[in-house]
């Protein structure tokens, strides 16, 4: 598999976003879906459940592979935490919607050395909610957002920005199973209902460089992927090669509370006026 890394990188650098990004075969991509789901049929739902790399190891060398890290190093450079994963599943008939918003309003980092990886394990198109970009966004900074607290919102405080929106200047980000969407932490995006008769699956996978700190909590865990962290500004995560092994199962339930309690109640980071 074959990627112009200097085209993604540039496209990256002037959008804000790329896509779409070969990762691996729709075949490989299905069959991790068939995992996915052997598992919620065990153990529930795995939407939004924080870090279920700590619980299945799989998903940690998933992470690792060079189809997703090449892209994302060329544009953060060889050293690389993985911050941050979650499974993002929208049911088919969902009403639930994602504002336009930045992430890294949210996020705590006191950086956007972050790169945003979206991984379609189903089909991501219009009718099943896919996300949409506004290019060149991410050059304004991060800007005010008001919470709504919209119960139909998949934001834990239903944030949406200030700014008004160019819907029409947006772009829908249709996907393959197997292919991959880069975004940076200031995009302006967002995701509509999934009217399909399918399930939306997607894995979202965060990298930043070890320079990054979190500033809305005294404490928080990330994984080196690449090269090397001098820093240390994260608390390492012990990874076991079992899946949900007892000592990795506590950790993840504490990471979760953690990190869920923050997004509903830490204060935004400072915006600029739009």
């Amino acid at each position: 598999m074959s990627l112009d890394i200097k085209k993604i990188k540039d496209t990256y650098n002037e959008k804000g976003y790329a896509f779409p990004i070969e990762v691996m075969s729709e075949e490989e991509a299905l069959s991790i879906r068939d995992t996915i789901e052997e598992n919620e049929s065990k153990r529930g739902s795995m939407h939004y459940v924080v870090k279920p790399y700590i619980l299945m190891p799989w998903i940690l060398e998933l992470a690792k592979r060079q189809s997703i890290l090449d892209p994302v190093k060329a544009i953060l450079g060889e050293d690389l935490l993985l911050w941050d994963c979650e499974f993002i599943i929208k049911e088919p008939g969902d009403k639930k919607i994602v504002e336009w918003h930045q992430d890294l309003m949210y996020f705590g980092l006191n950086s956007d050395d972050l790169v945003t990886a979206w991984l379609a394990i189903s089909l991501v198109n219009q009718n099943s909610g896919c996300m949409q970009f506004l290019a060149g966004t991410h050059k304004k900074g991060l800007r005010k957002h008001r919470e709504t607290h919209n119960p139909d919102s998949v934001l834990a405080r239903g944030q949406e920005l200030v700014d008004e929106i160019q819907v029409d200047n947006s772009v829908d980000v249709v996907l393959q199973p197997g292919q991959m969407s880069l975004h940076h932490g200031a995009t302006y995006h967002a995701s509509g209902e999934n009217v399909s008769n399918d399930r939306r699956i997607a894995l979202c996978l965060l990298y930043v460089k070890p320079s990054v700190k979190q500033t809305f909590d005294s404490w928080d865990s990330a994984t080196l992927v690449s090269g090397v962290d001098k820093y240390h500004n994260f608390s390492y995560e012990d990874i076991s090669d079992k899946e949900y092994a007892e000592q990795a199962v506590e950790f993840q339930k504490m990471v979760d509370k953690r990190r869920k309690l923050l997004w509903r109640t830490a204060t935004p980071q400072l915006a600029v006026d739009a």
